[in-house]
């Protein structure tokens, strides 16, 4: 999930209650082996829209990531893409962090 800001208490649980609701249709139509269900936690991702925010915390989030550096746009719609594709078989009602191993937003 997120670490959790002051401040960010609506935001933190509407994103909890989006992985039990993937849970829980994971659980309730997984059976019948025509949907899978995830969530994709993103982290700060560097986008053409949010070059003021990268700007101003993407140093921070930069050094807390193992890859030490932000995600571009690319790499995590590359990751989106795979997890509603045909390929993708098994993963289902998980929680898919797509920060480069950091913090989730």
């Amino acid at each position: 999930m997120t670490d959790g800001v002051a401040g960010g208490e609506y935001y933190t649980a509407a994103k909890a209650a989006l992985h039990g609701f993937s849970r829980s249709v994971a659980h309730s139509l997984g059976r019948d082996g025509d949907l899978l269900s995830n969530v994709a936690l993103l982290g700060l991702t560097r986008t053409a829209t949010n070059t003021h925010i990268v700007d101003q915390v993407g140093a921070l989030y930069a050094d807390r990531s193992p890859l030490g550096r932000l995600l571009d746009a690319s790499e995590v719609a590359t990751a989106v893409v795979w997890l509603g594709s045909v390929a993708n078989t098994a993963v289902n009602g998980q929680v898919v962090g797509l920060t480069g191993g950091g913090v989730g937003v």
